[in-house]
């Protein structure tokens, strides 16, 4: 059995326009108050749904505990995806928005793509979900942060990301030395659950000798650059970012086991960059529009302004879960090239 915690859209958080036939999120959304926090446990990846539309869902092991953020109980017992909703963004590309529900009530949406505010998503097409779904698990937004101890390299040495403050200057791949506009961080509570899919674990030497240098942790979605030949192979791109809940292989790069507090932070860029932590090769923080909308108003407005237009595309691309299953097993994080 494996548990996952999601921050979820709370019933009531999305509007829906007929005079449009559009989705977006209610006019004075705020993320302290419009979300929920979904804890389910599965023996699968998969996000079923309700095939005999009874109002109890298929799979008899997909149970769920949600909450507010203040930590009261709102609703328990076996969860099921009861409609998927595909929107378009501007870009015309889709997002998945599924409703959540226990007993027939529901209790937030989950979606692949955090949503922002003011923004108007066309519907694509919508369904009951019945059976096993096609979406899974990792599927699911989640931002990217660092643990709790991770050494950084910086102009004055490696530091711990604990340490680092606005105006520190650490180690880019392509630029060189650049100051930090801005760092952030968040707790997961000591009582998360056992097995806490809010961070993923990675061993010393998981990749290879000195990659990383020492055991860290990471958030799932926190991107890790490879460098093989297989990737200019397949997508003609020398270097390309994977988040780590792609590289999990249950061995040396594991779900991380709760039962202690965890801490993680976040490292703003003037632009998104690729940093030196543990002696591997990862992303700063993506300051891009669907990430900034996830955090709460005050913060929103102040990263908004720090970093005018700098984050408009990440540093290098960004492969998908079924384009990292087709590369070769042994393709590691990028070593070696560092800017002058």
């Amino acid at each position: 059995m494996a548990t996952y915690q999601f921050h979820a859209y709370a019933p009531g958080a999305l509007v829906y326009n007929s005079a449009s036939n559009s989705y977006s999120l209610r006019a004075d959304y705020d993320p302290d108050l419009h979300r929920v926090l979904i804890t389910i446990t599965d023996d699968d990846a998969f996000i079923d749904g309700d095939q005999y539309r009874n109002e109890v869902g298929d799979d008899t092991n997909q149970t769920a505990v949600v909450t507010g953020l203040d930590g009261t109980v709102i609703a328990s017992g076996r969860i099921y995806d009861e409609l998927f909703v595909e929107v378009t963004r501007p870009d015309g590309g889709i997002i998945d928005m599924e409703r959540m529900e226990i007993g027939g009530v529901a209790v937030g949406t989950l979606t692949t793509e955090a949503l922002v505010p003011g923004q108007s998503y066309p519907f694509y097409a919508t369904s009951e979900v019945v059976g096993s779904n096609r979406l899974v698990y990792s599927d699911i937004q989640s931002v990217p942060c660092f643990g709790a101890g991770t050494m950084i390299a910086t102009e004055a040495g490696a530091l711990p990301v604990d340490w680092l403050r606005a105006g520190d200057r650490v180690l880019t791949r392509d630029m060189g030395y650049q100051p930090l506009l801005w760092t952030g961080r968040f707790e997961v509570a000591a009582d998360a659950p056992a097995e806490d899919a809010g961070a993923v674990a990675i061993a010393a030497d998981a990749f290879g000798p000195g990659l990383p240098a020492r055991a860290m942790r990471l958030t799932p979605s926190h991107r890790i650059l490879l460098h093989d030949a297989a990737l200019e192979l397949h997508f003609g791109e020398a270097e390309m970012f994977a988040a780590a809940r792609h590289l999990v292989d249950d061995d040396r790069v594991r779900l991380a086991p709760g039962g202690a507090r965890q801490v993680f932070h976040h490292l703003l860029l003037a632009e998104h960059q690729v940093i030196l932590a543990e002696g591997l090769w990862m992303e700063s923080l993506f300051a891009g529009d669907r990430m900034v909308a996830s955090l709460p108003v005050r913060t929103r407005k102040r990263i908004a302004d720090l970093i005018g237009s700098g984050h408009r595309q990440t540093a290098r691309a960004c492969l998908k879960a079924h384009e990292i299953a087709i590369l070769p097993k042994g393709v590691i994080p990028a070593t070696g090239r560092v800017a002058a």
